[in-house]
């Protein structure tokens, strides 16, 4: 199955204030607007060309995300993500 979403744009930027830990900030803008109806396209007749209703406004989205190597083995992953 596919979908066509529409366009995407973001920034991203990562540091390691120290050596084991790297934190992460994203901004993405995503323009919703543009999408008045998703239609699905599958090799299933039972869903190929069905339509989604996304009446949706464009905006942004927020994101942080933190990672510590306890090891060369091991990783602690934890992020938060928020959208308009």
């Amino acid at each position: 199955m596919s979908i066509d979403f529409p366009q995407m744009a973001g920034v991203a930027y990562a540091f390691r204030p120290i050596r084991p830990l790297k934190l992460e900030v994203d901004v993405v803008w995503t323009d919703w607007n543009t999408l008045d109806n998703a239609v699905v396209r599958s090799e299933n007749p039972a869903f190929n060309g069905s339509t989604l209703p996304a009446s949706w406004e464009s905006g942004f989205s927020y994101r942080f995300g933190v990672q510590y190597d306890l090891s060369e083995n091991w990783t602690v992953r934890g992020g938060y993500a928020f959208g308009q």
